[in-house]
Parts: C-alpha cells; sequence; structure tokens
C-alpha cells in the first residue's frame, strides 16, 4: 500500500454490502426512535405528561444500559479516527489514551456518590443543577451554563470534523465532507426529536453494542492480516526509533498534563447527566466500574491500527493527514479480496458512524437542555410569563435543529486537528472543577470568588489558545491553579470582613451518602501515587526498551499501573458507597421549586413494587425539576 497525499478510497457505488451495513443500522435506529417516541405517547395517554426531566434525563435507566449509553457517550468518533491518527502521528506516546481516561477514576470517586444522591432527591435535569442547588446564585449559575456550553459546542464539531475526515479518506476525495456531516446530522436530529433521553439511551446500546463487537473483529483482522503489533513494534523501532523510546522531559510533562486534564471530564455536561440518569445505586456503580476499563480495550484497538499502519508505510511522511489513517485502513480492507476482512470493514464502517453519532446526540441533549433550562426559562421566568413545559420542549427541539444547521458547515472549515480540539475542549471543562467541587464539599464558600475564579481562569485558557501560547504544561492546568487560588484567597478576604455565603447548604442527615470513599483521605494518597506514576518518569529518557508483546516496556508498565489504579478505584466505589437509611410514611410529598426550595406537600400511592420493597408512586412534577416523594412509616425502604 502506498500512501501519498492522494489516497485511492473506494467508490461506495461498487460495494452494495456496505451500502446495506448502512442502510440496516440506519432502520434500526429509526425504529428505536418511534418507539421511545410511542412510549412516550402512552404515558401521555395514561396522564403523565411529557416533562423536560422525562426527555432530558428519563431517571429509570437500567444497569446495562446505563452502561451502553457512559460507553457510546465516552468513546466518541475520535476513538477510532482520532486516535488511530495519534498513534500514526505521535507512535506509542499514544499510549496518553488510556492513561488518561484512567484519571477519570478519580472524578468517579467524588462526585458520583454526592451528584447521585442529590439528583435522586431533587430530580436534576440540566447538568449545571448541582452549582445551582448550592448556590442559588443566578449569576454564577448562568456563568457556569455559557460556560460548559463551549467546550460542548467544540466536542460536536469534532465530531462532525470525524465524519467529515472518514467520508473524504474512504472515498478517496470523491464524496465531500459536506455531505457525509449533512447526512449523520440529519439522522441524528430524527431520532433525537422523537425519543428524547429514552430514544438517546436506547440507540446508544446499539452503538455501544457496535463499537465494541466491531473493535474487536479489528483487532482480530490487525493481527490476522498484516502481522500484528510485534512485528510492527520491531520496523517503528528500527524506521522511526523516537517513537518508541522513553519520551524527554517535555514529553512525560505532556503525558502527565494531557491526563490531569481528564479529571475534569466528569463536569463535561453529557457525563454530569449519565449520573442522573440510572435508576438506583447498583446502575451507575456497575456502569462506572465497566466503563473504567474499557479504555484498555477500545482505546487499544485503534491504536494498534494506527502503529501498524506507520509501519507499513513505506514514504512516512508523505501522508500528510493522520486524521484518515482509519478510513485509508478501512478502504485497504475493502479491497483486499478477503472475505473476513472485507465483513470487517462493513462493520467497522458502520461503528464508526456509531460512535460518532452517540456522541453527538448526547452533546445536542445536553447543550439544549442547558439553554433551556438555565438561560432561556428564567428569562421568561423574570418577566412572570407562564410558559407550559411543552412548548420549552418544542423549542429545544429547534434548538437543536438551529445547532445542527450552524455546527455542521462550520465543521467543514476547521483546520486543527481533532487532537488539538480535544485538548482545548479539556482545557475548559477543567475549569469547571472549582464550582462542582464547593457546590459538593464546601458548604460555606461564597459565590462571588468562586465566579471570579472561573471566569477569569476561563478568558486567560481562551488568550493562550488565541495567541498560540505553547507550554509544557497544559495550559488548563496552569489556569485551575489560578482558579482554585482565586476561590480560597477570595474566600478568605470575604470571611475576613464578615461576609458569609448567602445559600448556605448544609450537609444534612440522608443528603448525602451515608459513607463515601472521598470520606478517606488515604485512598486520594493511593490514587495520588498511581496517577503520577501513569507518567513513566521512573524510566531514563530517550533510552530504548526490549518490546513486550508490541509494547515498549516503558509503555508496557504504564497500562499495567493504569489497570491497577482502574481496580482500585472501582472497589473503592463498590465497598465504601453506602446509600443514606431514610425513612418513609404515609402521606408525605416533598416538592421542589427551580431554586430547590420546597413549596409544598401532596399525597402519594404506596406500592409494593417487587416482594419486599415499598415504594411511593412518583407524583407529576409541576417544575422542570419535579418532586420526590417520601413516605414515613417508621421503617427502612
Amino acid at each position: 500500500m502506498s500512501l501519498g497525499n492522494e489516497t485511492p478510497g473506494i467508490d461506495l457505488r461498487d460495494e452494495p454490502l456496505i451500502a446495506v451495513f448502512f442502510a440496516f443500522y440506519i432502520f434500526v435506529l429509526l425504529v428505536i426512535a418511534v418507539w421511545s417516541k410511542y412510549k412516550s405517547y402512552q404515558e401521555t395517554q395514561n396522564g403523565k405528561a411529557e416533562s423536560l426531566g422525562s426527555h432530558y434525563i428519563s431517571g429509570s435507566l437500567g444497569t446495562f444500559v446505563s452502561t451502553m449509553s457512559l460507553v457510546a457517550t465516552v468513546f466518541s468518533g475520535y476513538t477510532l479516527v482520532g486516535v488511530a491518527g495519534d498513534a500514526y502521528r505521535m507512535g506509542y506516546t499514544a499510549l496518553r489514551w488510556p492513561l488518561s481516561l484512567t484519571v477519570i477514576m478519580a472524578a468517579w470517586l467524588l462526585y458520583a456518590p454526592r451528584v447521585f444522591a442529590l439528583a435522586k432527591k431533587y430530580r436534576f435535569v440540566s447538568p449545571i443543577a448541582p452549582v445551582h442547588w448550592r448556590f442559588r446564585n443566578r449569576i454564577l449559575t448562568t456563568t457556569t451554563a455559557i460556560l460548559a456550553l463551549v467546550p460542548l459546542y467544540i466536542y460536536v464539531i469534532a465530531q462532525f470534523v470525524s465524519i467529515g475526515d472518514t467520508t473524504e479518506g474512504l472515498t478517496g476525495g470523491r464524496i465531500s465532507k459536506i455531505w457525509g456531516v449533512i447526512f449523520c446530522g440529519a439522522i441524528v436530529l430524527i431520532y433525537e426529536f422523537l425519543g428524547g433521553m429514552r430514544g438517546v439511551a436506547y440507540t446508544d446500546v446499539l452503538q455501544g453494542f457496535c463499537l465494541i463487537i466491531g473493535s474487536f473483529f479489528m483487532g482480530i483482522v490487525a493481527i490476522y492480516a498484516h502481522g500484528g503489533l510485534i512485528e510492527a513494534y520491531d520496523i517503528i523501532q528500527h524506521n522511526w526509533p523516537e517513537k518508541t523510546q522513553v519520551p524527554d522531559f517535555e514529553g512525560k510533562m505532556h503525558i502527565f498534563s494531557f491526563s490531569i486534564l481528564f479529571l475534569g471530564y466528569a463536569n463535561y455536561g453529557s457525563i454530569m447527566q449519565r449520573m442522573f440518569s440510572p435508576k438506583d445505586k447498583k446502575a451507575l456503580t456497575l456502569s462506572i466500574s465497566i466503563l473504567s476499563f474499557c479504555p484498555y480495550f477500545l482505546h487499544m484497538i485503534p491504536i494498534v491500527v494506527g502503529l501498524i499502519h506507520l509501519s507499513r508505510s513505506p514514504d512516512y511522511p508523505g501522508f500528510n493527514n493522520a486524521d484518515q489513517t482509519f478510513s485509508v485502513v478501512i478502504a485497504e480492507m475493502v479491497r483486499s479480496g478477503d472475505a473476513f476482512q472485507y465483513l470487517t470493514s462493513c462493520l467497522m464502517l458502520t461503528v464508526s458512524l456509531a460512535a460518532i453519532m452517540s456522541s453527538i446526540d448526547s452533546a445536542l441533549l445536553t447543550i439544549s437542555s442547558i439553554v433551556s433550562i438555565d438561560l432561556i426559562k428564567p428569562v421568561i421566568q423574570l418577566f412572570k410569563y407562564e410558559v407550559e413545559e411543552s412548548k420549552y420542549l418544542i423549542f429545544s427541539k429547534l434548538l437543536s435543529l438551529g445547532m445542527v444547521v450552524i455546527i455542521a458547515p462550520l465543521s467543514t472549515f476547521v483546520k486543527p486537528d481533532l487532537s488539538t480540539l480535544i485538548v482545548v475542549q479539556n482545557n475548559l471543562v477543567l475549569q469547571l472543577v472549582p464550582p462542582y467541587f464547593c457546590a459538593l464539599y464546601r458548604p460555606n464558600q461564597h459565590w462571588v470568588p468562586t465566579f471570579l475564579g472561573l471566569t477569569l481562569a476561563t478568558i486567560g485558557v481562551f488568550l493562550t489558545e488565541l495567541f498560540g501560547v505553547k507550554e509544557t504544561i497544559a495550559p488548563g492546568l496552569i489556569m485551575l491553579f489560578a482558579n482554585i487560588l482565586i476561590c480560597v484567597i477570595g474566600q478568605f478576604i470575604l470571611k475576613h470582613y464578615g461576609y458569609v455565603a448567602t445559600a448556605n447548604r448544609e450537609n444534612a442527615e440522608g443528603e448525602f451518602p451515608a459513607d463515601e470513599p472521598s470520606s478517606r483521605y488515604w485512598v486520594w494518597i493511593v490514587m495520588a501515587i498511581g496517577i503520577a506514576a501513569l507518567t513513566p518518569w521512573y524510566w531514563t529518557s530517550g533510552t530504548q526498551s526490549s518490546g513486550i508483546i508490541g509494547f515498549p516496556a516503558w509503555g508496557f508498565v504504564c497500562l499495567l499501573v493504569g489497570i491497577g489504579v482502574t481496580i482500585f478505584g472501582v472497589t473503592m466505589l463498590a465497598v465504601f458507597w453506602k446509600e443514606p437509611t431514610s425513612t418513609i410514611g404515609p402521606t408525605t410529598t416533598i416538592e421542589y421549586d427551580d431554586d430547590f426550595n420546597i413549596v409544598g406537600e401532596a399525597s402519594y400511592l404506596l406500592v409494593e413494587t417487587k416482594p419486599g420493597t415499598i415504594e411511593p408512586v412518583q407524583i407529576p412534577r409541576n417544575s422542570h425539576y419535579g418532586s420526590m416523594s417520601y413516605a414515613l412509616r417508621g421503617q427502612t425502604v
């Protein structure tokens, strides 16, 4: 195979089986969307009107659906298109991808128990809800909402760029990027309009399943047809030794800062909402546990593909678009004449489409929820207008349409590579850590220093990206330090002069979990040591090492450390997360307004949902955050 500036690609008109795969996949997606709409219609006929909460959250996703929805959301089109390109471009430094997602485990330990408890009690819908629940300050809530939207928009653009690169690389430029972008955008809008979160979650099951199965077969092809990673390692080490050797200090700092950026990933809107949706603690715990191990499979396959592609490229660096690595490999498999490779390529093309679309639908749903609930609705309420939730739903769907119409064409003109887009996104998301942390763990924190830290740090990130400032440490980490410093010093000054938080949310009994990993300092010591060890500080820079099953020794050891950190984090979450003990009884339903103040009581029906389990029937929600029932019978449920 020769990879020059022009790629032969394939003509989809000559490959009817690929069209059959695509058509069947789209058909199943639309069936799921219609089914979701039918379920919503049934609920409406039974007197349960569709609300913003049911459209955006659902709130009753089981373990399997929650897990697959998380997998499909986290592992986007970038997983296949961008990571393979990264491996082609950077060599074994691309192992930063599975290692960086290991760091998210620390964020799960910090956020999941408390966010889930609050979400179930107060019926959170918008991902900004935890911040608004704690501070109840419209300036901070609005600022957080706006700044949370920016990385979401970047994320959507990155997914559309993935579509364009795959389309153009696969067909050798015969089909323009814009047509692939328009096609996928239209399909996403259809099933999101019909199904809401329920439709997105169930399509995520299909998309996540395709991603896992397709990646498995792609790995088999890499070994079966191209000699596997061991042979590729020897070739790369001989021809491009800098891509296998231990990174220098700057390279190590790059891996470290890239990994730490993912601490903020749990603050990413779509991920935060996935913590609201599971029906119970068990579903969320298992979802997080399974997801935490997925990078060591779903990221490793495209890394292997990119490395093998690099080893087989005789005119490197003549191939000038690394982000088309995945599509070029697929095109070669289609032309190979081998039936197994051909079928795998058909499946992987469907998988790439699935991965990209699952990320776009989740991001669009989150964006419209933030705009509708945190930006538009407060303005309408400010002028004392009463608007039915059905009107907000119509507006949110039209908003999704407008975003696709604007973002899709824009993505075809984006110049930075996918890796750059993801790094910029993570630099911005990381600045949301202090507001969320203070909301959950600092009951006396005042909103003013929190607002100033968030705003100034985000401006700093924009300026460093705008002027192209290159630092050994990611600018997002530097700005996070400044963000925290402003929060701490500002709080100290306000406290010194007698200013106290105006919306103090004390940790009342039953508000947060009865026990959680974050309450044990030794857990954080172990996690900090493990996260630091993900970077090969302990290997001499610039040295070559023997290969271990196709990996340099330093990379293999770092992967083992990452798996160990993941096992530790998952164990801590399972062992130490205990829900609060609550008593329930016959006639109390607590109803909250949009600022989470108690506004009244109502009756409910106590039902035995299964043998030995008595639960209150959900009361129809009167606000977009809804109401929650608590019966008081002097017994634990």
